[in-house]
């Protein structure tokens, strides 16, 4: 498709293939995957955890790579709805949520290293190809995405939405502070990298 003229309805299509057939996929790996981890129930057998944790890693890559690989639709929505399955109906399967939570996290800690590294090997190659007036631009951007976020967040307690008790115990003012304050890693890696991608 690269290159070539589409119409309205050619774009639909692809659309439809791309994103929904990925999301149907991923939803019915990820539900393949948590009725084979009920199987695997046994609380008397030890290696029924290590099964467990590797079932999980398993649909991952499985629904990454059927989408993307063979079928060539978008693999990240169909491992994000494999996950999503996966994990409303597995918890009361697992035999060992701290494990499982473990192997997790030590994953994520490893991804996070490899691509903040990566991030600012970029970054530090290509500062000084960056002009003068585009780092004006994105502490700009910054400032801004900072002010919408904080509006969102503290007008949704006056309209009586209190985002805060997503994810906590309604924490009420402080937690809604702090979730302003949260993300603010990402929220730089996001408006650097539009810097650095910028033709």
């Amino acid at each position: 498709y690269k290159g070539a003229h589409m119409s309205a309805k050619d774009m639909f299509l692809y659309m439809v293939k791309v994103a929904l057939c990925a999301w149907f996929l991923g939803a019915f790996i990820g539900g393949l995957f948590a009725s084979w981890i009920r199987k695997a129930i046994n609380r008397l057998h030890h290696s029924s955890v290590l099964i467990q944790i590797v079932l999980t890693l398993t649909c991952a890559y499985v629904s990454w790579f059927l989408a993307e690989g063979v079928l060539k639709i978008s693999g990240v929505l169909s491992t994000v709805a494999a996950a999503l399955v996966l994990a409303y109906n597995m918890w009361s399967s697992v035999v060992s949520k701290e494990s499982l939570n473990e192997v997790w996290h030590m994953l994520e800690y490893f991804g996070n290293t490899v691509l903040f590294f990566l991030a600012g090997s970029l970054i530090s190659k290509s500062m000084f190809l960056i002009p003068f007036q585009d780092y004006l631009h994105l502490v700009y951007i910054y400032i801004m995405a900072t002010i919408i976020r904080a509006i969102v967040i503290f007008g949704s307690l006056l309209a009586g939405l209190p985002l805060s008790r997503l994810g906590t115990n309604g924490g009420g003012g402080r937690s809604t502070r702090c979730l302003g304050f949260d993300i603010l890693r990402g929220q730089f890696g996001w408006v650097a990298s539009g810097c650095i991608c910028a033709p």
